[in-house]
């Protein structure tokens, strides 16, 4: 038998979500049922998706009414839509940089936006910038890291975009995920 790559193994097989850590997954499970009570319907839309394994999680609950994934990695992008095939929701990936898929996302649009793409500080707050118009009022902004001491410029960037706007981080979950209110 041929031994895989490590992408291989990564991307391979239906137990994808089995390899990730468990504190992962039940940290972003409490971030789904945080929104789910701060948002009554949503239009989900991620930064950063990979192979969906977020989308996938967020779009299991009955409240998200459509995914929008935002990644520039061509290669997976058939592993995402078999990953999220199950899903019967309108889902959408956008094989870009999030900075250049901003114009392709309307204002006052997205419900809920979780933000898992490039962790450090200048992009981390391009991010927070351009897509905050995006977020309706009542929403939720989120993502990952930001109390990850790997990536300490992500809890730099949102603290200095709280700080802006007059917004607070309202939660904070075991795998780092963070939630603003939109106010």
């Amino acid at each position: 038998m041929k031994e895989k790559t490590s992408k291989q193994r990564y991307l391979d097989g239906d137990d994808y979500l089995l390899r990730t850590n468990p504190r992962q997954i039940a940290g972003f499970i409490q971030f789904c049922e945080t929104c789910q009570q701060l948002v009554s319907e949503a239009n989900y839309l991620e930064i950063g998706s990979w192979v969906g394994e977020s989308a996938l999680m967020i779009g299991s609950f009955k409240f998200v009414k459509s995914i929008t994934s935002i990644d520039q990695c061509s290669v997976i992008v058939d592993e995402y839509y078999k990953n999220l095939s199950c899903l019967k929701k309108d889902v959408r990936y956008i094989n870009k940089k999030s900075c250049d898929a901003v114009i392709d996302i309307c204002d006052d649009s997205i419900d809920i936006l979780y933000i898992d793409g490039g962790h450090m500080h200048d992009i981390v707050k391009r991010d927070l910038l351009d897509y905050y118009p995006k977020v309706k009022h009542g929403g939720v902004i989120g993502g990952h890291d930001y109390h990850n001491i790997n990536h300490p410029d992500v809890k730099l960037a949102v603290d200095e975009f709280c700080e802006e706007f007059g917004l607070n981080v309202d939660y904070k979950f075991i795998d780092s995920s963070f939630i603003i209110k939109k106010i």
